[in-house]
């Protein structure tokens, strides 16, 4: 069994939760209509606070879930909101899915050198607080939750099916980082040969045999900065260890399926949509 956060994370035991109620970001609202009730919330766990936007449909449930992690820099509250309560992810939740967008910190062990991004730590830390409280709630179907990120979220998507004890149902990644220590762009430059042991030990492709779940991969081929080749990586050690995965390549460049002027939105958000409703189908 592995020991992934030893000395480094710690990982969230669910001795305590507690949630408030929070006002909406600068320019957003919380709102409730006829089909969607979006509420932003603060989760509570031992010495752990995180953020959260929560969309959840008209019903008593259970739901399938879907912990919605954004890209670049940690503590960005409004891009969070933006990102969770995007139009396709809207449309998704009207179809019967429990969206949690994560507003984790900005705290972590490995300094990117691109913004503020820091890998390791708050990252990680406050989606599994938030998995952990997903998986608490009478709402949820606890056999159906998802993971769902683009780019820095993408690698925090895929790490959280790394864990032993985190059971998801699917995995989506949109041009995340897979083998950090071949990530010279992302990591501004180079790659510091003390930092070795720690890139590899937080790579996804170091435990690619822990995944149980199935996997959607999104990329472009254009991408600058996080380049095909990481998830080309991926997939190739999924197939020789006949794990279920779906690699969709797009000619788009970084950050596209956020981007509506993208000539993929629409056809990126329906694999994602069509690999959500297969598995839930199941």
């Amino acid at each position: 069994m592995i020991c992934l956060i030893t000395a480094i994370l710690v990982v969230v035991a669910a001795l305590y939760v507690g949630i408030i109620h929070m006002g909406p970001p600068k320019g957003g609202e919380e709102t409730t209509s006829t089909e969607l009730s979006i509420e932003n919330i603060t989760i509570t766990m031992n010495d752990r606070t995180v953020r959260c936007v929560m969309v959840y449909p008209k019903g008593e449930g259970p739901f399938p879930a879907i912990i919605v992690i954004h890209g670049g820099s940690g503590g960005n509250w409004e891009y969070t909101y933006k990102i969770a309560t995007t139009d396709k992810l809207l449309e998704i939740a009207k179809e019967g899915f429990i969206i949690f967008g994560v507003d984790y910190g900005p705290n972590g062990i490995i300094d990117t050198g691109v913004g503020n991004i820091k890998l390791v730590g708050d990252d990680i830390n406050d989606t599994l607080t938030v998995y952990r409280y997903v998986c608490t709630l009478d709402i949820v179907d606890k056999d159906k939750i998802f993971t769902l990120g683009a780019s820095h979220g993408g690698f925090v998507s895929l790490m959280m099916g790394v864990f032993p004890d985190v059971q998801l149902a699917g995995i989506i990644d949109a041009y995340g980082p897979t083998n950090l220590t071949a990530m010279e762009l992302y990591l501004h430059g180079s790659v510091d040969p003390s930092m070795a042991g720690i890139l590899r030990k937080y790579s996804p492709v170091t435990w690619v045999q822990n995944y149980t779940a199935p996997i959607l991969i999104i990329h472009g081929r254009n991408d600058l900065l996080v380049p095909l080749n990481q998830s080309l990586e991926l997939a190739d050690l999924l197939h020789r260890l006949k794990k279920e995965h779906y690699l969709y390549i797009y000619d788009e460049p970084h950050a596209f399926l956020f981007d509506e002027k993208s000539k993929s939105y629409d056809d990126a958000w329906n694999k994602i949509r069509e690999f959500l409703l297969s598995i839930r189908s199941r």
